[in-house]
């Protein structure tokens, strides 16, 4: 066998190993080619002459473009349905009903592959010189890109190759600059009508792609013969020149077919072009017959040659003919006349001592093909092959292949409406307490203008909203990516590269991995997708999301697929649930939120989709639009009319109400005022908070990128009465030294974003103390002087996959620390002037159907030349929190509190939640004495009249190590009212 055959032929086999494992193996491949007005008779013969399924002959549909422009597809449907049962290897090629770049031709090849369904062997794509010459010529990658978006369509999700034509001498140069843009992966084979007077292929198309596409079948066209014999002999002369995929046409259609049939059924399917040993003479008793030629073919695995025996002249002379052959193990000799004679068997003589055998060949005249075996001795028929590494599908490929799948999911997928639930876990950096939303959607798909989310229910930490409307609130959703992953598209904006095979969701997947080309612009996708080695879907796609709008820092998201019947025989491949984690910068804090979206059972193509849709915008629920700037609001006017709101008002106002009570404090803590927040304050970029609430009050400020990755932020919080200070020496309090604490505070900070999920910030801090009696305050007690107290410290945050992190460490430094206590007890406080502290806090939730929620979390605070008050206490908010023991007094040099928590509503009406919390400290250091202090805490949420939302928060003091803290407790209430 030649070479190049050779080489070819495992291309094409490792190819089609990969995509169509199923279609009988065939070293040559032939059969009948058909135009629409011929497919009744075809269809009658293949009902009475039906191949052979283990070694098929091909039918191909040739379809012109005027039936393209207007389809008989009950015509088409009867002929593959003969086909099929028929068991023939079908090839349908179609022309284009419109112009190359017209978007109709999508819908028409993707009906098309719809029509013909899986059980095809090829599709075939036809375009004339003329459509692609001036598409080239003016914007060689548009033509690319519009030959990948036709063969996709073509494709559909049929397993088929796709072959494209008609490939002439002409079209090559114009061929030649689609290769450099990725168009092998688009399709598996030619098709070409190119042959000289004799039926040979044009050996300029060979060579062309062989060198371009090495591999790649050529579906040889062969001219239209009136008699069967000569359809036979086009064949076999095409596989002389290494053509193995040939169709003709014929006038006789039922005698042809038949012809076809029993050629198909001589030759064994692992024949093909090639000889184990090549005649040296063919003669007779007159001398050498140069008016019979011969064509070689082979079964290399069976060690069977052929000789096509075919008369060069009109009247070649009958008689006996002598074939000549440079071998001795030659062995049952026999020869076929064509187009379908019986058997003859043909005597011969084998002289193992020269190596020579002769054949005795009976000449009628007419075609014929000679058979014999070879005997496998000495090195004949020994040859092997070796494959070191499997083979594997090039990514290219893959990535082609599923854009088929998706392609032909997309043109018939007009609307869906389904059910979508989005939930939103909202916290801090190593803190367990988190804000749940969600927010219950009616969810709308229109080809062409996106998606909609229609907003039925609103609902705070699993508490429905009561309001008459569900508040607009800024939308938290990352900005939509530019040029999707996977996509068809003009340019080229990602790198692929196959990661490797991996079972996910039950299916086996190949995993290619995704990253934006550096001179890409705008938001991107990095990321890998898994999809099915079956049937190309895409089952997942892990995607983080580069070039991100300010507030949101990071995007990080899992999205899994699923197939869903919606009858007709059709199925469907869609998002079925998302689950991710986004990183906000708030006033200066990085936000952490899960956000998981769970989608229903969709709804495809509603006939009344838009009946629905208008009766959502009459309505008064909030709706999301999809645009090209991400989601906007799709805000109802005066006049009824939605209209898009591209520039959404930034601002929001609460009103604050309550009440604290700690033992701290000589009375509950009125809280009564209100809270602005402005995420983009006079559109300048900066976040603006504001609380005015009597007894507390604070500003903030905060600025992203006021240097690449540095984000800054301000904060002042200031208190309008003091808090009791309680001291218990050895573990009892000693009142006589009891004091009154007023404090204010003011925090800066240049936050440095490491990358997506973490944050290293430079913080400052001035914080003002006063210190004033109580009534049994000693009267020799000497108060601590009012003093400024500065710091500087790092703090590192982290959050990933559910779990968040953070670490800081601060050296402070008073502005003056002077004796101060009981006299006789007063000692050299100056070593205390200058103190260090350091924690570091891990936590996790866990989140439970029906809005149930498990968070779990361990704090170390830990620090250095502590005194009673540079000490941590437990407080209620914070990393010093322990539920029941805010405004205990108790302090400690270091120690740990662990926490559990579980929350829980009944019917979406009130939100319950459960803490229990664990410490161990150390009070000092240097005495080595620790204590234990345990606290339960319980709340309870649920939204109220006009617009507010109910808190109420209850600690208590469980146990203690400290007697006169047990039974301790804290109130909260809190009522807020949305504007």
């Amino acid at each position: 066998m030649k070479l190049k055959a050779i080489l070819a032929a495992l291309a094409l086999a490792l190819l089609s190993a990969g995509i169509r494992a199923e279609t009988p193996s065939q070293e040559l491949r032939f059969g009948l080619r058909a135009t629409p007005e011929s497919w009744p008779e075809v269809v009658r013969v293949l009902a009475a002459k039906p191949a052979d399924g283990s070694n098929p002959l091909g039918l191909t549909l040739s379809i012109p473009r005027t039936w393209a422009e207007a389809p008989d597809w009950e015509a088409l449907d009867r002929t593959v349905s003969a086909a099929r049962a028929a068991k023939v290897l079908l090839c349908v090629t179609t022309e284009l009903p419109a112009d190359p770049g017209d978007r109709r031709n999508l819908t028409y090849l993707a009906t098309l592959s719809e029509h013909v369904g899986e059980g095809v062997d090829a599709l075939g794509l036809a375009m004339s010189q003329d459509q692609i010459e001036s598409a080239l010529r003016d914007d060689p990658d548009r033509l690319a890109l519009t030959l990948k978006e036709l063969t996709v369509a073509l494709r559909g999700k049929s397993r088929a190759r796709v072959l494209i034509g008609d490939v002439t001498p002409e079209d090559l140069p114009l061929m030649e600059p689609l290769y450099a843009r990725d168009f092998r992966a688009y399709v598996e084979g030619y098709t070409s009508s190119s042959t000289d007077p004799t039926g040979e292929p044009s050996s300029e198309v060979v060579q062309f792609l062989q060198s371009y596409h090495l591999g790649a079948p050529l579906l040889l066209h062969l001219p239209r013969v009136e008699k069967p014999i000569a359809a036979q002999l086009l064949v076999l002369l095409a596989a002389s020149r290494d053509v193995v995929t040939t169709d003709v046409e014929a006038a006789d259609i039922e005698g042809t077919w038949t012809a076809l049939l029993d050629l198909r059924a001589r030759l064994r399917p692992a024949m093909g072009p090639g000889f184990s040993v090549q005649a040296m003479a063919v003669e007779d008793a007159s001398g050498p017959r140069i008016d019979i030629g011969l064509i070689n073919l082979l079964d290399a695995d069976a060690m069977v040659q052929g000789l096509v025996m075919v008369p060069r002249i009109a009247a070649s002379p009958k008689g006996t003919v002598d074939v000549k052959l440079p071998t001795g193990d030659v062995s049952d000799p026999v020869i076929y006349p064509l187009p379908s004679g019986a058997e003859v068997p043909v005597g011969y003589t084998a002289d193992q001592k020269k190596g020579i055998t002769v054949l005795r060949v009976p000449w009628e005249g007419r075609p014929a093909i000679l058979f014999f075996n070879r005997l496998k001795t000495g090195t004949v028929g020994l040859d092997t092959a070796s494959v070191s590494t499997a083979y594997r599908l090039p990514v290219e490929i893959i990535l082609a292949r599923h854009q088929a799948v998706q392609e032909a999911q997309d043109i018939f997928l007009d609307n869906y409406a389904r059910d979508a639930q989005v939930d939103y876990h909202f916290k801090l950096p190593g803190g367990t307490g988190s804000l749940d939303v969600t927010f219950k959607n009616s969810f709308f798909f229109e080809k062409g203008l996106g998606a909609r989310w229609v907003q039925n229910q609103f609902l705070i930490n699993g508490v429905a909203w009561k309001g008459k409307k569900i508040p607009e609130l800024p939308i938290v959703e990352p900005d939509k990516v530019n040029t999707l992953p996977l996509a068809l598209t003009l340019g080229h904006s990602y790198t692929y590269k196959y990661v490797k095979d991996e079972a996910v969701e039950g299916r086996e997947c190949f995993v290619v991995e995704f990253f934006p080309l550096p001179d890409a612009t705008g938001s991107l996708y990095s990321g890998r997708v898994w999809i099915a080695k079956d049937d190309y879907a895409k089952i997942r796609m892990s995607v983080r999301q580069t070039g991100l709008q300010e507030p949101m820092v990071s995007n990080d998201e899992v999205d899994t697929y699923e197939p869903y019947d919606v009858g007709g025989g059709k199925t469907y491949w869609l998002l079925s649930r998302v689950r991710g984690q986004q990183i906000f910068s708030v006033l200066g804090q990085n936000v952490f939120a899960e956000r998981e979206i769970t989608f229903g059972p969709p709804r495809v193509n509603v006939p009344t989709f838009k009946e629905e849709v208008a009766q959502a915008e009459a309505s008064d629920k909030p709706i999301l639009q999809e645009t090209d700037k991400g989601l906007k609001y799709l805000v109802k006017g005066k006049d009824g009319e939605r209209r898009l709101q591209m520039e959404p008002k930034t601002g929001r106002l609460f009103a604050v109400g309550g009440f604290y009570y700690d033992k701290s404090l000589s009375y509950p803590l009125p809280l009564v005022g209100v809270n602005y927040f402005d995420y983009n304050w006079r559109k300048s970029k900066t976040q603006v908070n504001l609380l005015v609430a009597g007894a507390v009050n604070s500003l903030s400020a905060s600025k992203m990128d006021i240097l690449p990755k540095v984000d800054g932020s301000l904060t002042a919080v200031l208190f309008a009465i003091p808090f009791e200070d309680r001291f218990y020496p050895a573990g009892v309090e000693d009142q006589a030294q009891r004091l009154k604490v007023l404090r204010e505070f003011a925090f800066a900070g240049l936050g440095w974003r490491v990358n997506q999920f973490s944050k290293l910030s430079l913080n400052f801090d001035v914080r003002y103390y006063h210190y004033a009696r109580t009534g049994k305050t000693a009267d020799g007690f000497e108060l601590p002087k009012s003093h400024v107290d500065l710091g500087v410290g790092l703090s590192y945050d982290v959050a990933w996959r559910g779990w968040s992190a953070s670490l800081e460490g601060a050296r402070h430094h008073r502005s003056s620390w002077e004796v101060w206590g009981i006299p006789g007890q007063r000692a050299d406080v100056s070593k205390f002037r200058d103190y260090d502290t350091w924690s570091l806090a891990l936590s996790k939730a866990f989140y439970l159907p029906k809005f149930q929620k498990i968070s779990a979390g361990v704090k170390w605070l830990d620090g250095r030349d502590l005194d009673r008050f540079s000490r941590y206490q437990f407080s209620y908010l914070g990393r010093e929190s322990l539920s029941g023991f805010a405004g205990s007094g108790v302090r400690f040099d270091r120690g740990a509190i662990a926490t559990l928590a579980y929350q829980f509503n009944v019917a979406n009406v009130v939100r319950f939640g459960v803490t229990l919390d664990q410490a161990r400290v150390q009070p000092v250091k240097d005495l080595g004495l620790w204590q234990n202090h345990t606290g339960l805490g319980l709340n309870a949420g649920v939204a109220g009249p006009w617009q507010t939302y109910w808190t109420l928060d209850a600690g208590y003091a469980v146990k203690s190590d400290i007697p006169a803290v047990r039974r301790d407790y804290t109130v909260a209430l809190l009522v807020l009212k949305l504007w």
